[in-house]
Protein backbone atom coordinates (compact mmCIF):
# COMPACT_ATOMS: atom_id res chain seq x y z
CA UNK A 1 0.00 0.00 0.00
CA UNK A 2 1.19 3.51 -0.80
CA UNK A 3 0.94 4.93 2.71
CA UNK A 4 2.21 8.36 1.69
CA UNK A 5 -0.50 8.73 -0.93
CA UNK A 6 -3.18 7.54 1.51
CA UNK A 7 -2.00 10.12 4.04
CA UNK A 8 -1.94 12.91 1.45
CA UNK A 9 -5.51 12.09 0.40
CA UNK A 10 -6.70 12.20 4.00
CA UNK A 11 -4.86 15.48 4.69
CA UNK A 12 -6.43 17.06 1.61
CA UNK A 13 -9.90 15.85 2.61
CA UNK A 14 -9.49 17.09 6.20
CA UNK A 15 -8.36 20.51 5.02
CA UNK A 16 -11.46 20.75 2.86
CA UNK A 17 -14.08 19.24 5.21
CA UNK A 18 -13.05 20.61 8.60
CA UNK A 19 -15.19 18.87 11.21
CA UNK A 20 -17.19 16.10 9.52
CA UNK A 21 -20.79 15.24 10.27
CA UNK A 22 -21.04 13.06 13.35
CA UNK A 23 -23.15 9.88 13.27
CA UNK A 24 -25.77 9.13 15.87
CA UNK A 25 -24.73 7.92 19.30
CA UNK A 26 -26.51 4.57 19.24
CA UNK A 27 -27.73 4.97 22.82
CA UNK A 28 -29.50 8.19 21.83
CA UNK A 29 -30.97 6.75 18.62
CA UNK A 30 -34.75 7.03 18.46
CA UNK A 31 -37.23 5.38 16.12
CA UNK A 32 -37.58 8.34 13.77
CA UNK A 33 -33.81 8.74 13.55
CA UNK A 34 -33.44 5.08 12.63
CA UNK A 35 -36.19 5.22 10.00
CA UNK A 36 -34.67 8.35 8.45
CA UNK A 37 -31.29 6.67 8.08
CA UNK A 38 -32.82 3.39 6.87
CA UNK A 39 -34.83 5.21 4.21
CA UNK A 40 -31.79 7.24 3.12
CA UNK A 41 -29.51 4.21 2.83
CA UNK A 42 -32.09 2.37 0.73
CA UNK A 43 -32.57 5.21 -1.74
CA UNK A 44 -28.92 6.31 -1.95
CA UNK A 45 -27.79 2.79 -2.83
CA UNK A 46 -26.88 2.91 -6.50
CA UNK A 47 -27.83 6.59 -6.80
CA UNK A 48 -25.80 9.77 -6.53
CA UNK A 49 -26.12 11.24 -3.06
CA UNK A 50 -26.83 14.70 -4.49
CA UNK A 51 -29.90 13.35 -6.32
CA UNK A 52 -31.28 11.68 -3.20
CA UNK A 53 -30.58 14.73 -1.03
CA UNK A 54 -32.45 16.96 -3.47
CA UNK A 55 -35.62 14.87 -3.19
CA UNK A 56 -35.28 13.29 0.26
CA UNK A 57 -37.67 15.62 2.11
CA UNK A 58 -40.38 14.86 -0.43
CA UNK A 59 -39.82 11.11 -0.05
CA UNK A 60 -40.07 11.46 3.73
CA UNK A 61 -43.37 13.29 3.39
CA UNK A 62 -44.74 10.53 1.14
CA UNK A 63 -44.01 8.14 4.02
CA UNK A 64 -46.05 10.26 6.46
CA UNK A 65 -42.98 12.06 7.87
CA UNK A 66 -41.76 8.71 9.23
CA UNK A 67 -44.72 8.17 11.56
CA UNK A 68 -44.46 4.39 11.93
CA UNK A 69 -48.10 3.81 12.83
CA UNK A 70 -49.26 5.65 9.73
CA UNK A 71 -46.69 3.93 7.52
CA UNK A 72 -47.75 0.41 8.55
CA UNK A 73 -51.37 1.36 7.85
CA UNK A 74 -50.40 1.72 4.17
CA UNK A 75 -51.26 -1.36 2.16
CA UNK A 76 -48.82 -0.36 -0.55
CA UNK A 77 -47.11 2.61 -2.12
CA UNK A 78 -46.98 3.54 -5.79
CA UNK A 79 -43.42 4.62 -6.64
CA UNK A 80 -44.83 6.78 -9.41
CA UNK A 81 -45.85 9.24 -6.68
CA UNK A 82 -42.23 9.55 -5.52
CA UNK A 83 -39.60 11.85 -7.07
CA UNK A 84 -37.33 8.78 -7.35
CA UNK A 85 -39.57 6.21 -8.97
CA UNK A 86 -38.03 2.98 -7.79
CA UNK A 87 -40.73 0.52 -6.77
CA UNK A 88 -38.32 -2.01 -5.30
CA UNK A 89 -36.82 0.55 -2.93
CA UNK A 90 -40.22 1.90 -1.89
CA UNK A 91 -41.59 -1.60 -1.24
CA UNK A 92 -38.48 -2.55 0.74
CA UNK A 93 -38.82 0.40 3.12
CA UNK A 94 -42.54 -0.22 3.64
CA UNK A 95 -41.94 -3.91 4.38
CA UNK A 96 -39.06 -3.09 6.71
CA UNK A 97 -41.24 -0.67 8.66
CA UNK A 98 -43.87 -3.37 9.11
CA UNK A 99 -41.26 -5.82 10.41
CA UNK A 100 -39.99 -3.28 12.95
CA UNK A 101 -43.53 -2.40 14.00
CA UNK A 102 -44.42 -6.07 14.50
CA UNK A 103 -41.41 -6.64 16.76
CA UNK A 104 -41.56 -3.29 18.52
CA UNK A 105 -38.92 -0.57 18.35
CA UNK A 106 -37.40 -1.14 21.80
CA UNK A 107 -37.09 -4.89 21.25
CA UNK A 108 -35.56 -4.33 17.81
CA UNK A 109 -33.07 -1.80 19.19
CA UNK A 110 -32.13 -4.16 22.01
CA UNK A 111 -31.38 -6.92 19.48
CA UNK A 112 -29.21 -4.52 17.47
CA UNK A 113 -27.30 -3.63 20.61
CA UNK A 114 -26.79 -7.32 21.45
CA UNK A 115 -26.17 -8.88 18.03
CA UNK A 116 -24.90 -5.94 16.00
CA UNK A 117 -25.13 -5.46 12.27
CA UNK A 118 -26.45 -8.95 11.56
CA UNK A 119 -29.87 -7.76 12.80
CA UNK A 120 -29.95 -5.11 10.07
CA UNK A 121 -29.51 -7.76 7.38
CA UNK A 122 -32.95 -9.09 8.33
CA UNK A 123 -34.49 -5.94 6.89
CA UNK A 124 -35.33 -5.68 3.19
CA UNK A 125 -32.61 -4.16 0.98
CA UNK A 126 -29.96 -4.60 3.68
CA UNK A 127 -27.11 -6.56 2.14
CA UNK A 128 -23.43 -6.57 3.23
CA UNK A 129 -22.68 -3.04 1.93
CA UNK A 130 -25.96 -1.31 2.80
CA UNK A 131 -26.12 -2.84 6.29
CA UNK A 132 -22.58 -1.59 6.96
CA UNK A 133 -23.57 1.86 5.68
CA UNK A 134 -26.60 1.92 7.98
CA UNK A 135 -24.63 0.59 10.97
CA UNK A 136 -22.16 3.44 10.52
CA UNK A 137 -24.87 6.08 10.17
CA UNK A 138 -26.71 5.08 13.35
CA UNK A 139 -23.56 4.66 15.44
CA UNK A 140 -23.97 0.90 15.84
CA UNK A 141 -20.44 0.14 14.61
CA UNK A 142 -17.23 2.04 14.10
CA UNK A 143 -16.83 1.01 10.49
CA UNK A 144 -16.62 2.41 6.99
CA UNK A 145 -18.91 1.95 4.00
CA UNK A 146 -17.11 0.39 1.02
CA UNK A 147 -18.91 2.48 -1.57
CA UNK A 148 -17.64 3.56 -4.99
CA UNK A 149 -15.72 6.60 -3.73
CA UNK A 150 -13.98 4.72 -0.93
CA UNK A 151 -13.02 1.96 -3.38
CA UNK A 152 -11.53 4.55 -5.74
CA UNK A 153 -9.54 6.10 -2.90
CA UNK A 154 -8.25 2.68 -1.86
CA UNK A 155 -7.35 1.73 -5.42
CA UNK A 156 -5.36 4.96 -5.80
CA UNK A 157 -3.06 3.88 -2.98
CA UNK A 158 -2.99 0.19 -4.03
CA UNK A 159 -5.01 -1.12 -1.10
CA UNK A 160 -8.39 -2.48 -0.15
CA UNK A 161 -10.83 -0.16 1.61
CA UNK A 162 -10.30 -2.05 4.86
CA UNK A 163 -6.50 -1.82 4.61
CA UNK A 164 -6.58 1.88 3.80
CA UNK A 165 -9.02 2.79 6.59
CA UNK A 166 -7.20 0.61 9.15
CA UNK A 167 -3.88 2.35 8.38
CA UNK A 168 -5.31 5.88 8.38
CA UNK A 169 -7.35 5.44 11.56
CA UNK A 170 -4.32 4.09 13.47
CA UNK A 171 -1.77 6.48 11.99
CA UNK A 172 -3.90 9.59 12.60
CA UNK A 173 -5.76 8.48 15.74
CA UNK A 174 -9.17 8.74 14.10
CA UNK A 175 -12.16 6.44 14.23
CA UNK A 176 -12.94 4.47 11.10
CA UNK A 177 -16.14 6.52 10.81
CA UNK A 178 -14.13 9.74 10.78
CA UNK A 179 -11.79 8.51 8.03
CA UNK A 180 -14.83 7.47 6.01
CA UNK A 181 -16.58 10.82 6.61
CA UNK A 182 -13.58 12.92 5.55
CA UNK A 183 -12.86 11.03 2.34
CA UNK A 184 -16.49 10.44 1.36
CA UNK A 185 -17.61 14.05 1.86
CA UNK A 186 -14.68 15.40 -0.14
CA UNK A 187 -15.43 12.98 -2.99
CA UNK A 188 -19.17 13.69 -2.86
CA UNK A 189 -18.71 17.45 -3.09
CA UNK A 190 -15.91 17.49 -5.68
CA UNK A 191 -16.82 14.38 -7.67
CA UNK A 192 -13.26 13.08 -7.62
CA UNK A 193 -10.90 11.58 -5.06
CA UNK A 194 -8.67 13.93 -3.04
CA UNK A 195 -5.78 15.37 -5.02
CA UNK A 196 -3.04 17.03 -3.00
CA UNK A 197 -2.55 19.65 -5.73
CA UNK A 198 -6.27 20.43 -6.02
CA UNK A 199 -6.63 24.24 -6.29
CA UNK A 200 -9.62 24.09 -3.94
CA UNK A 201 -7.37 22.79 -1.18
CA UNK A 202 -3.96 24.19 -2.14
CA UNK A 203 -1.74 25.80 0.49
CA UNK A 204 -2.67 29.32 -0.59
CA UNK A 205 -6.38 28.60 -0.11
CA UNK A 206 -6.23 26.58 3.07
CA UNK A 207 -6.76 28.05 6.50
CA UNK A 208 -4.93 27.12 9.66
CA UNK A 209 -6.79 25.72 12.64
CA UNK A 210 -8.65 28.37 14.61
CA UNK A 211 -10.15 27.98 18.07
CA UNK A 212 -13.55 29.65 18.28
CA UNK A 213 -15.41 30.37 21.51
CA UNK A 214 -19.14 30.89 21.09
CA UNK A 215 -22.34 30.40 23.12
CA UNK A 216 -23.48 26.79 23.44
CA UNK A 217 -26.95 27.83 22.29
CA UNK A 218 -25.53 29.23 19.04
CA UNK A 219 -23.44 26.12 18.45
CA UNK A 220 -26.52 23.96 18.95
CA UNK A 221 -28.54 26.03 16.48
CA UNK A 222 -25.75 25.94 13.89
CA UNK A 223 -25.31 22.18 14.32
CA UNK A 224 -29.02 21.65 13.72
CA UNK A 225 -28.96 23.73 10.52
CA UNK A 226 -25.85 21.92 9.28
CA UNK A 227 -27.43 18.52 9.85
CA UNK A 228 -30.55 19.59 7.95
CA UNK A 229 -28.45 20.96 5.08
CA UNK A 230 -26.01 18.07 5.03
CA UNK A 231 -22.93 20.20 5.55
CA UNK A 232 -20.24 20.54 8.21
CA UNK A 233 -20.08 23.27 10.85
CA UNK A 234 -16.70 24.29 9.43
CA UNK A 235 -18.12 24.85 5.95
CA UNK A 236 -21.13 26.71 7.36
CA UNK A 237 -18.96 29.09 9.41
CA UNK A 238 -16.52 29.69 6.54
CA UNK A 239 -19.42 30.51 4.20
CA UNK A 240 -21.08 32.81 6.74
CA UNK A 241 -17.82 34.68 7.40
CA UNK A 242 -17.09 34.96 3.68
CA UNK A 243 -20.55 36.45 3.06
CA UNK A 244 -20.08 38.93 5.91
CA UNK A 245 -16.65 39.99 4.67
CA UNK A 246 -18.03 40.43 1.15
CA UNK A 247 -20.89 42.60 2.44
CA UNK A 248 -18.51 44.75 4.49
CA UNK A 249 -16.14 45.18 1.53
CA UNK A 250 -19.05 46.22 -0.67
CA UNK A 251 -20.19 48.79 1.88
CA UNK A 252 -16.62 50.09 2.22
CA UNK A 253 -16.31 50.38 -1.57
CA UNK A 254 -19.38 52.61 -1.86
CA UNK A 255 -18.40 54.61 1.23
CA UNK A 256 -14.95 55.29 -0.23
CA UNK A 257 -16.51 56.34 -3.52
CA UNK A 258 -18.92 58.69 -1.75
CA UNK A 259 -16.07 60.29 0.23
CA UNK A 260 -14.24 61.17 -2.98
CA UNK A 261 -17.33 62.48 -4.77
CA UNK A 262 -17.51 66.11 -5.90
CA UNK A 263 -21.14 66.96 -5.24
CA UNK A 264 -20.87 70.49 -6.60
CA UNK A 265 -19.37 69.28 -9.88
CA UNK A 266 -22.14 66.72 -10.21
CA UNK A 267 -24.78 69.41 -9.62
CA UNK A 268 -23.18 71.69 -12.24
CA UNK A 269 -23.43 68.90 -14.79
CA UNK A 270 -27.05 68.28 -13.90
CA UNK A 271 -27.86 72.01 -14.19
CA UNK A 272 -25.99 72.67 -17.44
CA UNK A 273 -27.84 74.15 -20.39
CA UNK A 274 -29.20 71.85 -23.08
CA UNK A 275 -30.27 68.26 -22.90
CA UNK A 276 -33.53 66.87 -21.67
CA UNK A 277 -34.93 67.66 -18.24
CA UNK A 278 -34.75 64.78 -15.74
CA UNK A 279 -37.68 62.45 -15.42
CA UNK A 280 -39.92 63.17 -12.42
CA UNK A 281 -38.59 60.15 -10.51
CA UNK A 282 -35.00 61.35 -11.08
CA UNK A 283 -35.51 64.92 -9.77
CA UNK A 284 -33.81 65.99 -6.57
CA UNK A 285 -36.17 66.72 -3.68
Amino acid sequence: MDKNKATRMLETARAYVGNPWEPWNFNDLDLKGFLENYLHVIFVSGFRNSVVEEHFDTIVKKFHNLDLDRIVAMESIDAKTLPIRNQRKADAFLKGCKLIHAEGWEAFKQRMRKDGRVVLTELPYMGPATSRHLATAIGLEDTEKPDTWMKQCAAACSATVEEMVTFLSREHELTRQQVDAYLWQYCRDNQHIPNHSDPATSKSDRASAFSLKWPASLESAVAKVCKEEGTSINQFVVMAVAEKVSAMKTASFFAAGAAEADIEAALRILRRDGGQPPEPEDRLP
